[in-house]
Parts: structure tokens; sequence; C-alpha cells
């Protein structure tokens, strides 16, 4: 090439180099100081979010007990409310049992007896 001396020293400049390794060297602690502020965060709305929840559950009475030896007791009202109905109990025929037998004293279908 013409014009261009070819023992000239090739320099790339120590300035971008000095900066790129400033930077990688900024990049982690930066990082990490934001996770950090993102956990310090978090933990500050939990933390109000539980002083809340404690402070409403303070107010508040216990609720009533509504089951006693497996036996759900609901007031008049209440049941009214839901709309459900005390009937008493319906007999229903036994349950078929897989492959066509039938489990109790019932016949299976299609026999003749």
């Amino acid at each position: 090439m013409e014009g261009v001396d070819s023992h000239a020293e090739v320099t790339t400049g120590a300035a971008p180099m000095r900066a790129r390794r400033v930077f990688s060297l900024l990049i982690w602690p930066v990082g990490l100081a934001l996770v950090a502020s993102l956990v310090a965060g978090v933990y500050a709305v939990r933390e109000s979010v539980v002083a809340r929840r404690t402070a409403e559950t303070k107010e508040d009475e216990p609720p009533p007990r509504r089951a006693a030896n497996a036996v759900i007791k609901l007031g008049k009202e209440f049941a009214e409310s839901q709309g459900i109905k005390d009937e008493p109990a319906v007999a229903s025929a036994p349950a078929r049992c897989w492959a066509g037998w039938t489990c109790g004293s019932v016949p299976r279908s299609g026999s003749t007896s």
C-alpha cells in the first residue's frame, strides 16, 4: 500500500480500554445494589401487609365453631339464607358394582328371577 508506513505502530488508545475495564468492574456492584434494593422493597411491603393483617385479626373476634365430632351445626337463619332445607333422610337403591354385578340383594338387570 502506498502512503502507509508499514513499520508504524498500531495503537488502540489506552482510554477506551481503561473505560471498558472500569465499566466491567462497576457493573457488578451496581447490579448487586439494584437486586438488594428490590429485595429490601419487597421485604418492606411484606412487613406492612403482615402488620395490617395482624391489626385486623386482633379487632375481629374468632369465628364461631360450627363443627363438633364431624357434625356441622348451622343456625336456622344462616341455613335459610343459603337455601338449605331440613328434610328427613330418604333410602336409595344400592349402587351397582362393576361388571354387571350388584351390591346387595337387588337382582342384576336382565335376569328373569
